[in-house]
């Protein structure tokens, strides 16, 4: 008798997409980012879904539901989307608001105006990065925000 009990597994070929991210039965899976737009195959069990790159398992995950969502390991991201991965709306919107309200307005003028909020985080997250002295950022914000109302009617 076997040591470990036998475990049915399906094999699927996939390839990564642009945003390392594989998908299986309507779920996202994520591998190491230098794998985008790779040719892998997948190994499904009840439990777990592997990912294989030429022979080698480059990922390993808990199986999910096919809910059309994303599950990511962090180390799979390049350095750049890790430095993001926290951002969220609450948080860009908590930390305009520490700035000033200029800044608050401008932040909820951006998100609010894209078709996926996400498209607008990159104007937000470079306000609060670039200003060391996050006050000198109320000036021009209130500049822009109204020039982005005006835009609008």
């Amino acid at each position: 008798m076997p040591i470990e009990p036998y475990v049915f597994a399906e094999w699927r070929v996939r390839r990564v997409g642009i945003d390392y991210h594989v998908e299986v039965e309507r779920h996202f899976y994520s591998v190491p980012y230098r794998f985008a737009r790779t040719e892998v195959e997948v190994r499904l069990t009840a439990r777990t879904v592997e990912i294989f790159a030429r022979g080698e398992r480059i990922a390993v995950h808990m199986r999910s539901s096919g809910n059309g969502k994303h599950t990511t390991i962090a180390d799979h991201m390049p350095s750049s989307h890790r430095r993001y991965a926290d951002w969220t709306i609450g948080r860009i919107r908590r930390d305009a608001a520490l700035i000033g309200p200029a800044t608050a307005a401008l932040c909820d003028l951006i998100l609010e105006h894209r078709p996926h909020p996400e498209q607008g985080y990159p104007l937000p997250i470079d306000i609060r990065l670039r200003h060391s002295d996050p006050r000198m950022a109320q000036p021009s914000c209130s500049a822009n925000a109204q020039a982005r109302q005006l835009k609008r009617r």
